[in-house]
């Protein structure tokens, strides 16, 4: 099968869009299908090699309002790969421009179009726009409708997205395929995960991570002041490990310091690394305080390392969350830590819900994924 992808957002950025998107066709062209996709270049931008897969990074322009996201741009080089190529089905992974040249090609080249929806839309005050929440999400569903109607079958990694895009009258066929990934857990380097140890934890201290884009809509202002009550509450004996970068850095270390938070900050790590050093495991506690998640790559990696989570109560949560961790309420400060405290003194409660993380997050096996996807694409062919 020839597929073809378009996708805003992938690989350097890291993001979990981009992420799924790229274990997916990994794990396609490992299957024996033809692969090609393209993408914008994006700041940082480096050569990608995914065997199978033949990979076009296209010019691209920033977003104003969100500069370290790019729009891929048509050049005649697009054009003539595609044409070549003559894909069975083609798939889009955003609305953006790539996203309606996706749309363009599969009419001319009257083939079956799939759209994923990856975003929770039900909280707009995210970016401070409180009281524009209505106008402005009635302008960006209406905007969404016309473009996902383009499609033959929208699919979203969560059931609760599906039944709001049916509310919200999307009239195409929605169905829910989980996010594809393969952690390769087995494949942790022990070496780079004793230095890493030894680098970023402090001894005889139990340990909460978060792994994800230091950015406002992860909600994490919050998550410094709930996790000033767990060092409260447990005398200092237990340290934070923030993983990742993005705009949002600076001031989370400034706040960080007025608040004198035992928390450090690693930086960002390319995803190979960050599996390859095991930095999940440096954690007792996985947490997210983010009202935007639908289901995001770094809790999917934290099951199938094997780590509780304690996450809030969102769209898609309440999928992810179950005997592996709970659910908290993230402007409820001393709710969401004292669920953090007891998960991090109850020895017994954290290794049955080690276990269910395993458990769980065997679900989200890529190969299984891949699959599903297979099976899709060519039921529309058939069509």
């Amino acid at each position: 099968m020839k597929i073809c992808f378009f996708a805003e957002s992938f690989v350097p950025r890291m993001d979990g869009a981009s992420t799924a998107t790229y274990y997916l066709v990994e794990q396609l062209a490992k299957d024996g299908h033809d692969v090609l996709l393209f993408a914008p270049r994006v700041r940082g931008w480096r050569k990608i090699q995914i065997p199978g897969v033949n990979l076009v990074y296209l010019p691209s322009v920033p977003v104003l309002v969100y500069p370290d996201t790019n729009l891929g741009l048509l050049t005649p080089r697009l054009v003539v790969k595609i044409n070549k190529f003559q894909p069975d089905v083609i798939h889009v992974t955003h609305p953006g421009t790539l996203g309606l040249l996706g749309t363009m090609f599969a009419r001319l080249q009257k083939v079956p179009l799939i759209g994923t929806f990856h975003w929770d839309l039900s909280d707009l005050d995210l970016y401070g726009v409180k009281y524009l929440a209505e106008p402005l999400g009635n302008i960006v569903w209406k905007m969404l409708k016309d473009f996902y109607q383009k499609c033959d079958l929208v699919i979203s990694p969560s059931k609760q997205v599906c039944q709001d895009l049916i509310k919200q009258g999307f009239q195409v066929p929605v169905i829910t395929i989980n996010n594809a990934i393969n952690s390769n857990v087995k494949n942790v380097d022990q070496t780079l995960l004793a230095k890493a140890r030894e680098k970023y934890l402090q001894k005889n201290k139990k340990t909460v991570i978060y792994i994800g884009r230091l950015a406002k809509e992860k909600n994490l202002i919050n998550l410094l002041k709930i996790w000033q009550k767990v060092q409260q509450a447990m005398s200092g004996q237990v340290q934070f490990l923030m993983i990742g970068d993005g705009p949002q850095r600076d001031k989370l270390e400034k706040l960080a310091k007025e608040l004198e938070l035992n928390i450090v900050f690693t930086g960002g790590f390319k995803h190979e690394d960050l599996i390859q050093q095991g930095l999940y495991t440096l954690g007792d506690v996985f947490v997210t305080c983010s009202k935007s998640e639908v289901q995001p790559m770094s809790m999917i990696e934290a099951m199938q390392f094997g780590i509780p989570i304690v996450a809030a109560q969102a769209t898609g949560m309440a999928e992810m969350v179950q005997e592996n961790g709970v659910l908290a309420d993230p402007d409820n400060f001393t709710e969401f830590a004292q669920k953090i405290v007891k998960i991090l003194q109850d020895d017994v409660l954290r290794e049955k819900m080690r276990q269910a993380a395993l458990a769980q997050g065997r679900k989200y096996d890529v190969a299984e994924v891949a699959k599903k996807y297979t099976q899709v694409y060519q039921e529309l062919i058939n069509n």
